[in-house]
C-alpha cells in the first residue's frame, strides 16, 4: 500500500514540485492538494490521508491553526503531520511539538530529506531536522533555564499570579479566580516586583524584558476586535477571514487562547481581561445609543486596552463618544 499524502501550500509551483518529488519515489500517492488552511482541513476530513505535508504560512488558517483544529477534532486521529516551512521560531516550534507534529523540515533542505522525514513519520517516528529547528531548540533551552531560575525565586502562588498577569488578567479577575481579595493580590504582586527587580505590571507581562518564557504569555501584541453584539462580531470575522488575516480567531465563549493573533469577539466576553490593542467597531448611534447599559458596555470595551484604543463607526458616531475625539471622513 502506498503512503497516501495530502499536500498543503499556497504556491502552485511548490505543490507541483512536491507532487513530482513523491511520484518519482514510487511508494507514495498524492491524494489531495490544498492552497489554504480551510482546504487542508476539508481534505483531512474527506480523504483521511496517512500524512499531511503542511506549510506553516498558509492563508485563511495558517499551519499552526490547522494543527490546533485537527487536535481539537480528534487528538487520536491516525494522520501524521510534517511541517514544511521557510523558518520556525521557538514559540511556533513549542506549540507544534505540543500539538503532536511528527516532523519539521525547512524548505531550503535537500528534497530527499523531506522524503525521508515523511517515511519516518509515517512509520511512527519523529523527524526534527537539526538544521530546521536547531536555533529554535537553543532558544527553547535558554527559556527553560530562565523558567527554572524563576521557580527558585518565587513561591508557587506568586508564579501563578505572574502567569495570570502575563495572560492579561487584571487584579479583580485574578482575585476572583484565586478566591482572595484584591488587596492580597496587590501584596503578592509587590513582592514579585521586588524579587524580580521589575518596575511594574507592564515589565512583568513582557517575557522579553524578563528574559524568560512565562508559560501562557502572549509575548507579542495581541489586538482584540470588539463588537457590541455577537452577530456583528460574526460579520467582522467573516470579512477578515476572506481578507486572509493571519492568526484570526472568533471568540464566542470566553475561550481566549492568549496567543499571538487577532481575536474577534463581543463586549460581553471581555470583562476582566486586558489586551495590548483594542478596536471597537460599529460605535454608531444605533448600536451604541445613549443609555446607562450602553454606556457601561462601552466603558468595559474601552478600558480593555493596555496600550492603544481605536474606535470605528460606519454611521453617525455614538453620542457617547467625546466630541473632541470624533473625526469623520468622506
Amino acid at each position: 500500500m502506498p503512503i497516501r499524502l495530502v499536500l498543503a501550500d499556497d504556491h502552485p509551483i511548490v505543490l507541483d514540485g512536491l507532487e513530482l518529488l513523491f511520484r518519482l519515489e514510487g511508494d507514495f500517492a498524492v491524494v489531495g492538494r490544498c492552497r489554504d488552511g480551510f482546504e487542508a482541513l476539508q481534505a483531512m476530513s474527506a480523504l483521511a490521508p496517512d500524512v499531511l505535508i503542511l506549510d506553516v504560512r498558509l492563508p485563511g488558517k495558517d499551519g499552526l491553526e490547522v494543527l490546533r483544529a485537527l487536535s481539537e477534532q480528534d487528538p487520536a486521529a491516525p494522520t501524521r503531520v510534517v511541517l514544511l516551512t521557510a523558518a520556525l521560531g521557538e514559540r511556533e516550534l513549542r506549540e507544534a511539538v505540543g500539538l503532536g507534529v511528527g516532523g519539521v523540515v525547512l524548505k531550503e533542505m535537500a528534497p530527499q530529506l523531506l522524503v525521508e522525514a515523511v517515511r519516518a513519520v509515517h512509520g511512527g517516528g519523529r523527524w526534527l531536522e537539526a538544521g530546521s529547528v536547531g536555533p529554535a531548540l537553543r532558544q527553547l533551552a535558554e527559556r527553560e533555564a530562565g523558567a527554572r531560575k524563576l521557580a527558585e525565586v518565587l513561591t508557587p502562588r506568586e508564579l501563578e499570579l505572574v502567569r495570570m498577569v502575563a495572560n492579561g488578567l487584571r487584579n479583580r479577575a485574578i482575585a476572583e479566580r484565586l478566591f482572595i481579595s484584591e488587596g492580597t493580590v496587590k501584596i503578592h504582586l509587590h513582592n514579585v516586583y521586588r524579587k524580580l527587580e521589575v518596575g511594574g505590571r507592564l515589565e512583568l507581562a513582557n517575557p522579553d524584558i524578563l528574559g524568560i518564557e512565562i508559560e501562557g504569555a502572549a509575548g507579542k501584541p495581541a489586538p482584540s476586535i470588539i463588537a457590541r453584539y455577537p452577530e456583528q462580531a460574526d460579520l467582522y470575522y467573516t470579512g477578515l477571514r476572506h481578507g486572509e488575516v493571519p492568526n484570526l480567531r472568533r471568540i464566542a465563549d470566553q475561550d481566549f487562547p492568549f496567543r499571538p493573533g487577532v481575536d474577534v469577539t463581543d463586549v460581553r466576553q471581555v470583562k476582566g481581561l486586558e489586551f495590548d490593542y483594542v478596536v471597537i467597531v460599529e460605535c454608531n448611534r444605533s448600536t451604541f445609543p445613549v443609555d446607562d447599559e450602553t454606556r457601561h458596555l462601552l466603558h468595559i470595551a474601552a478600558t480593555r486596552a493596555a496600550h492603544q484604543l481605536w474606535v470605528f463607526s460606519t454611521g453617525e458616531p455614538s453620542l457617547l463618544l467625546p466630541e473632541a475625539l470624533v473625526r469623520t471622513s468622506d
